[in-house]
């Protein structure tokens, strides 16, 4: 039997992410594109119908940036971006499917935040998940 997935996010340097500052972006504007390496650890089971999701800090939905869905995905370098969060209610999460994951190997997308021209100013705190399943 395999070892359930052990699931690490890198920078573009294989550095462990354990959060993300995209400083400060203007209302109608975007972020600059961080590249991340969702790894799984060698030993460890494939991660099969893997998806990223964002949501607030208490792992909610409840929040403009979340139903607005502003993060954006893109799993071609750039080429296609899709939003993530959830419906505009908060209660549907609007998810990206990426490629399984095998054990010892990595996922590379981007992300970004896309800032609507109404958003209100201030520091907002959100996390981003990986969601998977696994045998």
């Amino acid at each position: 039997i395999m070892a359930a997935p052990v699931v690490s996010w890198l920078d573009s340097n294989d550095q462990t992410l354990s959060s993300w500052d995209a400083g400060t972006i203007d209302a109608g504007s975007a972020s600059n594109a961080m590249t991340v390496k969702i790894a799984n650890a060698t030993g460890s089971s494939t991660m099969q119908n893997v998806k990223l999701v964002t949501k607030d800090n208490s792992g909610g939905m409840n929040i403009a940036l979340v139903k607005g869905q502003w993060v954006k995905v893109s799993t071609n370098s750039g080429v296609t971006w899709t939003p993530i969060g959830s419906d505009s209610t908060g209660t549907t999460p609007v998810e990206c499917d990426i490629t399984d994951i095998a054990g010892g190997t990595n996922d590379v997308v981007q992300l970004k935040i896309d800032v609507p021209a109404d958003a209100a100013a201030g520091q907002v705190n959100f996390l981003t998940r990986v969601r998977y399943s696994y045998v």
